[in-house]
């Protein structure tokens, strides 16, 4: 039934069809062909204006389903939903691409504007968005350190006095010794301390204080 109404005007039965190709339940079809058929009724619902039609058809191109990846549709659909219907989930994905360099230079004070407003043009981004801001804030406290050659110190007083960051006391042209190469000594070297460990107790302890402080400002 959704197949014969998305080719007339009616922009719900074009999202409907849409929705409905891209829940990768179809047994009768290959899954390129079922998201194929899923970009042609995206294609047509985004026509008539549809916003979420085109954030999807964005999503389409960004994990290649139907089609290859490519990041740069993705961003044109991200952006033109951002900019015309200001959809606070396209300013989210742009912000996100931003932050990781997909398809994009990668710029954390781009990013934190299209999080910003992500925020502003929705109150249900803001949780999403304050999680965004916290992991976005130790990327950019980890590039400061590392730009002041701050990180060995950091990592220091992270492993302790006792200094698992071995001294550079022998020469040069002295090779290593195979025992002395595990994985371990890499994890410790200065400039490899991975961020992400750290960021995730960190936001979601971020989470448990706004839920407290949203708890607190009802009452």
């Amino acid at each position: 039934l959704y197949e014969t109404i998305p080719r007339s005007d009616c922009r719900l039965a074009q999202v409907c069809c849409s929705r409905l190709t891209g829940t990768k339940k179809n047994i009768f079809v290959s899954k390129y062909d079922f998201f194929q058929t899923g970009i042609c009724f995206l294609v047509l619902s985004v026509s008539k204006g549809s916003s979420t039609s085109r954030i999807k058809l964005g999503d389409y191109h960004y994990y290649g389903w139907g089609t290859e990846v490519n990041y740069v549709k993705a961003i044109q659909h991200y952006r033109i939903a951002s900019e015309l219907h200001r959809n606070s989930q396209a300013m989210f994905n742009l912000a996100y691409m931003h932050e990781q360099g997909l398809g994009l230079k990668p710029d954390i004070h781009l990013a934190k504007r299209y999080y910003d407003m992500a925020a502003e043009a929705s109150m249900d981004a803001k949780i999403p968005v304050n999680l965004a801001l916290a992991r976005l804030s130790i990327y950019f406290g980890s590039d400061y350190l590392r730009e002041f050659g701050l990180m060995k110190f950091v990592q220091r007083l992270w492993y302790g006095a006792s200094s698992s960051i071995p001294a550079d006391t022998s020469t040069p042209d002295t090779p290593m010794d195979s025992s002395e190469s595990d994985p371990t000594s890499t994890s410790t070297s200065p400039g490899k301390m991975d961020w992400d460990y750290y960021a995730i107790p960190i936001m979601a302890g971020l989470l448990l204080i706004l839920i407290f402080y949203l708890r607190q400002a009802r009452r």
